[in-house]
């Protein structure tokens, strides 16, 4: 299953009805996987006892369905997606539709032929029923439970209208418990307007000349990826990442610079929902849950991260009383004298034992990692600024951009390596070095040679041993085996080689900003998508392996490559904020 993008920018396809067309929608309360007739998830945000897990069908039809081959025409675009097909000569459009923050999905099913029928509907879920409010708008038959197995049929005789027979059918999923029958109607018709509405603003969010569909594509990911409910604010990784509720440090940095032109507010509360996990010593976890609990505690990007979002916020909008808000000028100086305090002789930080809390989490590097550097030297430089000591978080960040160019650049290879010990060097060239392009680390000759190697090796249209669908993570896979565990273990799977598009976008800008073809890694992995039926932003592919989860928000990074065209305010500085 491929889709092609139409004029309006919506993504359709044509398959048999067998073949799965899932399709991730989420708004700020609630998540849901749909296929057609059927519901394969549905979660309310930040509830555990809520979420509803695989085990659904959806049938249309008074007779069972003989023919796997028929088939359907499938559109999906921002939080709808429409599934068309015939049976026994009755013609079904069946429309699933979520609103920007009602914790309601809808289900309406419309269905017309040329003789009398009745639209029949037989569907299951699985949840308890004190946490599911389902709702229809003709009356729903239960016809067994089995534990949380709930069954129903729902039948409505349709009505003539000149030569022709119509039925309409509306279901509400409700998680919020909050909705009655007496206002279904007008509720599925506000989501309905509310869904055109949302994506007829991210096609409108395009300039002149730019991709819209590509862009409304991946803002979608990261508006969708922002959750709001009691205790929490801020953006889910995905939606395999919403139970427990929590939002990473990496993770968030990478969508929120996607939503900052759009949704400043939105990015302000991250980072004060970030900023509860940050611990006295600077530390912070991999993410942070809505308890202001670390998840998966002492990442070492973490509070690099913080404070490169900081910054990247108070000199997008000039809000630096955010400094001043629940202590987080204090929780960055902490992030950044640790920093400072962990420089070595060679101004660089190092890693030991080897570890692998940092976003390559199946891999153990070690020792001086380049990826890792480059962060301290952007957080102290940056990050740096908004405090009043910037003069010495500045020097220190000299001397990290020091370390990085005397130890970690390979003259031969042209490029950075990955890591380095006194034993051992891992010389594969890894995607995520490129911030010392996007910073001023590498001397603009140096960053050039370095983006024409990740040119040569990391871009699948010029390295084709694997085939030309996007850029890889590393080339070469990693040397050493007993560094790498689960999916990494594997070459070109996860972090040892896989697309990420996210990564790819962040690569596509370090191009684009020195002037270099950047097309290519910003939309292959887009491209590639469709034509594999990924029908939103994915969180890595490759050809050999199963893809990660769908409708991820980092992946929304290719929108701030096409937004922006200076690294000025979050990658170099203002001096306007030194104070």
């Amino acid at each position: 299953m491929s889709y092609r993008v139409r004029d309006d920018c919506k993504l359709e396809t044509e398959l048999p009805m067998h073949e799965p067309a899932p399709y991730d929608l989420s708004n700020l309360t609630i998540s849901a996987c749909v296929d057609g007739l059927s519901l394969n998830k549905l979660s309310l945000s930040g509830a555990y006892d809520a979420v509803l897990q695989g085990g659904y069908y959806g049938v249309c039809g008074k007779r069972a369905p003989d023919d796997p081959a028929a088939t359907r025409q499938v559109v999906a675009y921002g939080r709808v997606q429409e599934t068309k097909f015939s049976i026994c000569d009755a013609t079904y459009t069946a429309r699933w539709v979520m609103g920007s923050d009602s914790p309601v999905l809808f289900l309406k099913l419309h269905a017309q032929g040329c003789h009398p029928f009745y639209l029949d509907y037989n569907f299951g879920v699985q949840c308890m029923s004190e946490r599911l409010n389902l709702l229809a708008t003709s009356p729903l038959t239960l016809r067994e439970r089995e534990g949380d197995f709930l069954h129903y049929s729902v039948s409505v005789k349709a009505s003539a209208y000149k030569d022709a027979f119509f039925a309409d059918l509306a279901i509400a999923f409700d998680l919020g418990m909050t909705l009655t029958q007496d206002a279904l109607v007008d509720a599925t018709a506000q989501a309905e307007a509310d869904a055109e509405a949302y994506f007829a603003y991210l096609v409108s969010l395009a300039k002149p000349n730019e991709d819209a569909a590509m862009k409304a594509y991946a803002l979608n990911a990261a508006f969708s990826s922002y959750k709001s409910f009691s205790g929490f604010s801020g953006f889910f990784a995905g939606v395999n990442y919403a139970a427990p509720a929590r939002t990473y440090y990496r993770d968030g940095y990478y969508t929120a610079l996607a939503v900052l032109p759009y949704r400043p507010d939105w990015v302000r509360e991250q980072i004060l929902t970030l900023a509860r996990g940050v611990a006295r010593d600077g530390s912070c976890g991999s993410a942070v849950d809505a308890n202001g609990e670390p998840w998966w505690r002492d990442h070492a990007d973490s509070p690099l991260f913080f404070a490169l979002l900081l910054y990247a916020y108070v000199s997008a909008t000039g809000d630096d009383a955010l400094l001043n808000t629940d202590d987080i000028s204090q929780k960055l100086t902490a992030a950044l004298d640790a920093t400072v305090a962990a420089l070595n002789e060679n101004g660089l930080l190092y890693r030991d034992p080897a570890s692998r809390h940092d976003w390559a989490d199946n891999v153990f590097r070690e020792g001086h990692v380049t990826y890792i550097e480059c962060l301290a030297y952007g957080a102290l430089r940056l990050g740096g600024m908004l405090l009043a000591d910037a003069k010495r978080y500045t020097e220190a960040a000299e001397r990290v951009k020091t370390g990085i160019n005397a130890m970690l650049w390979d003259e031969k290879l042209g490029y950075y390596v990955n890591f380095k010990t006194p034993e051992e060097t891992e010389t594969n060239l890894s995607i995520d070095t490129v911030f010392a392009a996007l910073f001023d680390i590498a001397p603009p000759e140096r960053a050039k040679r370095m983006l024409l190697r990740m040119e040569v090796l990391l871009e699948t249209r010029n390295n084709t041993r694997f085939g030309d669908f996007g850029t890889l993570c590393v080339y070469p896979p990693y040397s050493s085996a007993e560094r790498l565990v689960e999916k990494s273990a594997y070459p070109l799977r996860y972090h040892n080689g896989a697309e990420w598009p996210y990564l790819s976008a962040l690569y596509a800008f370090a191009k684009k900003i020195h002037g270099m073809e950047h097309r290519y890694p910003l939309t292959r992995w887009y491209e590639t998508g469709l034509e594999k039926g990924f029908a939103t932003p994915v969180e890595y592919f490759s050809p050999y392996y199963p893809a990660g989860g769908m409708l991820q928000g980092w992946s929304a990074m290719a929108a701030f490559a096409m937004d922006h065209d200076s690294p000025d305010g979050f990658f170099f500085g203002k001096l306007s904020l030194l104070k």
